[in-house]
């Protein structure tokens, strides 16, 4: 199975199909444009009333149902208001507004976005900035300060939610609380095959393409509630909710992660070339330097103002190259596309597992200094090896860490006596 599979690319079908979605058209735009202010009235109603009254569920639920946005309800009996944590799997944007409909709580996502946003949609913003004990603290403050249950979607990014599930981010699980799985589908009319959500569609796109089709059913169901094992890791409680929810949607527990979409998605933006780069990196220096080279004459090291990559990767490639200058760029790329980690690119160079052929590297005189003669760091000579394993993944979390930093600092300290730099 291929990450694509998991993926809806475009919103409309192709060829014949697209005939019954051009007749409707105009009808179409007419009823989203009355749907819209529907939606506003839905909107203003829901700031109104608290969410923990029923009245409002009631009352919203009928307003969207009116506005095209019908949602049905499916093993009540498995709801437990004992469970503080739900987790979803994710189809759509708009998946957080369906949920609040049916069950009060606070949506918890792990992207950016604006504090208007926050407001008008009531979710909270876990920054992807901050470490995992920022963030586990930061969750953990918002759950002792409200009495409303938390909402997560472990898989951290949407997909079709017709062939598998990604796996689970651990968060969630490590709370050590109650966990009540929801699983939630989308269906439309067969004669208007638009899909319900892409890769790159925003809220308001998938907002307005629910007002324009005559309906779009979404499907909620409570799967009985689940609850953590004593001795039992939080990676394999994550798995064992993951396969419950699996087998209840009837599709897959794949493999990948939300960074597998996102590293699929830098491809189709940004490919590389089908043959692998040389480590020279003739093919991406200008054509004065090839032609030096053709000479005979040894081109200068090539720099990130040379190369043609999107900004965000450059900035990340001179990150790698401050630590590891000897560490030619076209490596750096082909390991970034990979692994779109900085940290994990610097380990794995100083752990030996990139192979390359070091650059020379300009010292502060002006004058090249000759690369390292030893290609790769022997992993056997590193001393950044735990002395035990944690028992926990905070543990593990902060051991990485530190060995992380201990490789840095070596990596910068060699740098420095090699080229005799106070």
């Amino acid at each position: 199975m291929e990450i694509r599979s998991l993926l809806e690319l475009n919103r409309l079908p192709d060829g014949i199909s697209m005939v019954p979605i051009i007749l409707y058209f105009p009808l179409g735009l007419v009823l989203a444009v009355l749907r819209f202010f529907i939606s506003l009235h839905a909107l203003l109603v829901s700031f109104l009333l608290p969410k923990t009254w029923f009245i409002r569920s009631v009352v919203l639920r009928f307003m969207f149902g009116v506005a095209g946005i019908i949602i049905s309800t499916d093993g009540d009996e498995n709801r437990d208001k004992r469970a503080r944590i739900l987790v979803c799997d994710h189809i759509s944007p708009l998946d957080h507004l369906v949920t609040s409909l049916v069950v009060p709580h606070v949506c918890l996502l792990d992207w950016h976005f604006s504090s208007l946003l926050q407001w008008v949609t009531g979710c909270q913003e876990i920054s992807p900035d901050k470490n995992k004990e920022e963030v586990v603290k930061y969750v953990k403050s918002i759950y002792s300060g409200t009495t409303l249950p938390l909402l997560f979607f472990p898989e951290k990014t949407t997909t079709s939610g017709k062939i598998g599930l990604l796996k689970f981010w651990s968060l969630p699980f490590e709370l050590g609380h109650l966990i009540q799985p929801i699983t939630i589908q989308a269906n439309r009319i067969d004669i208007f095959k638009v899909n319900v959500s892409t890769v790159k569609s925003a809220w308001w796109s998938d907002l307005f393409w629910c007002l324009f089709v005559p309906y779009t059913i979404f499907k909620l169901r409570y799967l009985p509630v689940t609850e953590k094992k004593e001795a039992e890791l939080c990676e394999e409680f994550s798995e064992r909710v993951r396969q419950n929810m699996c087998r209840s949607l009837g599709v897959a527990a794949t493999s990948y992660t939300h960074s597998d979409k996102t590293d699929y998605l830098k491809r189709q933006s940004y490919p590389l070339p089908a043959t692998p780069v040389p480590n020279n990196t003739a093919e991406i220096t200008q054509a004065p330097a090839a032609k030096q080279q053709s000479q005979g004459v040894p081109s200068p090291p090539v720099t990130t103002s040379q190369i043609s990559v999107a900004p965000e990767v450059k900035v990340m490639v001179d990150q790698v190259k401050t630590v590891l200058p000897h560490v030619p760029i076209a490596t750096i790329i082909a390991e970034l596309d990979r692994c779109e980690d900085v940290d994990v690119v610097i380990t794995n160079i100083l752990e030996g597992n990139v192979e390359f052929t070091p650059e020379e590297v300009q010292a502060p005189d002006g004058n090249s200094v000759s690369p390292p003669t030893q290609q790769t760091v022997c992993p056997s000579q590193l001393t950044f090896k735990s002395d035990s394993f944690g028992r926990n993944a905070g543990n593990r979390h902060l051991s990485l860490e530190d060995r992380k930093k201990a490789m840095y600092e070596a990596a910068r300290k060699r740098y420095k006596e090699k080229h005799n730099i106070l």
